[in-house]
């Protein structure tokens, strides 16, 4: 019998500036730009299997990246065809 083992990614998304990002940016009418979101970290919880390294390996999104909802939704389909 195959043991079916749940996975949940969580992201914690910050309200962080992208890499090469001024800390104060002023967009062109004067109001400050907004600031990107990017993944703040990638926990699993329900797994018993494997390491977060190994899933962290399996799936595209990556800590310190821009947040992308695509990616995301892809990363939990892949996770869920894995178990």
């Amino acid at each position: 019998m195959r043991v079916l083992c749940l996975v949940l990614l969580s992201l914690a998304v910050g309200a962080l500036p992208a890499f090469g990002q001024d800390d104060d940016p002023v967009g062109a009418t004067g109001d400050p730009a907004p600031k990107r979101q990017t993944v703040g970290s990638i926990r699993f919880s329900g797994n018993k299997r494997y390491t977060d390294e190994f899933l962290k390996e399996q799936i595209a999104s990556k800590e310190g990246e821009p947040y992308d909802r695509g990616l995301l939704d892809r990363d939990e389909k892949h996770l869920r065809n894995f178990f």
